[in-house]
């Protein structure tokens, strides 16, 4: 059964299969309520700074590789950059808000899907939302990754032209991937646009 919230959206089987929820991209901790009091929830974001009861937040970006990487931006518009780079705002938030703050580049620590879950044990359900990292994170990941994946696409466009968001053909390269394993729906969240959200279900 689909579970749906304004924010959110998942099958129910996250709540029977064993192991733990991690939310890569944990920012606002949005995909923690669902959980709340049912699985513990592993949140993995360089820029939050909360941790909220029923979970354990490790602030650090989970990249193909360990260490630290370069971040420019606050909020959900945080992009790994090359410091050489001009930083690009991003589009369709408010003036005020934390998305468009600009600023110097920053390092953050970096931290592989491998050892997280060494370090947390295997998963029931990933969410990633990591604003156009997801494609580098998803095709040298082990996978199976889970049971369940719900993965945000941030696709490179006329109305979002962020450089380090991908084409529209990386993104179909990266789903025809990961139809090896899962069984792969398009799903629609209220809050999603510009992203394109994916449930991933094994087969």
């Amino acid at each position: 059964m689909i579970i749906r919230g304004r924010t959110w959206e998942f099958d129910d089987s996250a709540y029977r299969n064993p192991g733990v929820v991690y939310d890569i991209g944990c920012l606002h901790w949005e995909w923690r309520e669902p959980f709340l009091g049912k699985k513990m929830v592993i949140g993995a974001d360089p820029n939050e700074e909360t941790m909220p009861d029923g979970a354990l937040l490790v602030r650090a970006a989970v990249l193909p590789y360990s260490g630290s990487v370069t971040m420019r931006g606050k909020g959900l518009g945080a992009l790994c950059s090359d410091s050489a780079s001009p930083y690009k705002l991003p589009e369709g938030y408010a003036v005020s808000s934390p998305e468009m703050k600009a600023g110097e580049p920053y390092e953050v620590p970096a931290v592989t899907w491998a050892e997280l879950t060494t370090m947390y044990g295997p998963a029931c359900f990933v969410k990633v939302n990591i604003e156009g990292a997801e494609i580098p994170l998803l095709m040298t990941a082990h996978q199976p990754m889970a049971p369940q994946l719900c993965v945000a696409f941030h696709q490179r466009g006329a109305s979002c032209s962020q450089d380090n968001w991908p084409q529209a053909e990386a993104i179909q390269f990266t789903l025809a991937y990961l139809a090896t394993w899962y069984r792969i729906e398009r799903t629609e969240l209220p809050h999603s646009a510009p992203d394109k959200w994916y449930r991933m279900m094994l087969k």
